[in-house]
């Protein structure tokens, strides 16, 4: 009887070296997790991190793209407003040259030969 204790005592050693063993294995598969989790938190803290700039960065590009949109509406009402007086310009410029054209229209040019050459003659007449 005493040699089945021992032969049980002893197959209760093996099998509690045996959970040992396998216990100190979860613990070290454990501590790797732990290990890789700790990896994966400190990765997420740095895409929260850039997450966070890239907001800021798009926070940023809106009011640009807003003071875009300001700028080239001021540009449309200016360049329309410096169109209409161009417009106004011309119109004007074209009215003036009718008149100038419709005045030397009715000049009668014989008529202006005609004083163009005694003033000539008139000129040469006292130099000589």
């Amino acid at each position: 009887m005493e040699e089945l204790l021992k032969q049980l005592m002893s197959q209760m050693n093996e099998r509690f070296d045996k959970i040992d063993t396998e216990m100190n294995q979860i613990k070290e598969e454990m501590n790797g997790q732990r290990g890789e989790i700790k990896e994966l938190r400190e990765e997420m803290s740095g895409l929260c991190g850039e997450i966070k700039e890239l907001r800021e960065e798009t926070r940023g590009l809106g009011v640009a793209i807003k003071e875009l949109r300001e700028d080239m509406a001021n540009n449309q009402t200016e360049n329309r407003s410096y169109f209409q007086r161009l417009e106004t310009k011309l119109e004007d410029q074209q009215q003036t040259f009718e008149v100038v054209s419709d005045e030397l229209r009715s000049i009668n040019w014989v008529c202006v030969k005609s004083c163009v050459s005694n003033i000539r003659q008139s000129s040469q007449g006292k130099k000589t």
